[in-house]
């Protein structure tokens, strides 16, 4: 429910119930303070809180404030492996390369980066990210496309509009 509704004082007191030093290990399981897979030049996610975080801290780093940075590119790669059972792949730009005749010349096949969850933990989190939304649904040329995003606002005061980052996590149901 606290997922589903983005309880954020629910969030803070998880956080506060959380071991720090297994927490940062979860993180960083994830890829956080770590290069990211792939060929993009992106920032690098920053998981900030260590033993010496403070309770505020801690509150807001639980609640997606705070000074843990992701880049949407890094939720991007997480969300996959959610849907993916908690393997991550290893991401490509192009899956295929053809040449001026319309032979293929190169193809990128799928294959997996690192196992960051376990297939139960990627359960969870699936059925945790399909409830944000519910019963909402976009319905695409008679296709139906069940959405599931997480808004994350950043805390950028000096600009004069709020940056959000938008994740859609999508189940494609034929039918």
């Amino acid at each position: 429910s606290s997922f589903a509704n983005s309880c954020n004082s629910s969030f803070a007191n998880i956080g506060l119930g959380l071991d720090l030093t297994q927490y940062r290990q979860t993180a960083e399981d994830l890829l956080f303070n770590k290069s990211l897979p792939g060929v993009l030049n992106t920032a690098k996610s920053s998981f900030a809180l260590d033993q010496n975080s403070s309770e505020g801290e801690v509150m807001m780093t639980a609640m997606g404030q705070g000074k843990t940075t992701v880049s949407p590119y890094h939720m991007a790669l997480i969300a996959e492996a959610v849907a993916n059972g908690g393997t991550m792949m290893q991401p490509y730009l192009v899956e295929s390369v053809t040449n001026y005749t319309g032979s293929q010349i190169r193809k990128n096949v799928p294959k997996s980066y690192k196992k960051v969850m376990t297939s139960d933990e990627a359960a969870q989190l699936k059925e945790y990210m399909t409830a944000v939304v519910g019963r909402n649904r976009i319905c695409l040329k008679r296709k139906i496309l069940y959405c599931c995003r997480k808004n994350r606002n950043s805390r950028v005061q000096y600009v004069r509009w709020r940056k959000d980052t938008f994740l859609v996590y999508g189940i494609y149901k034929c039918g």
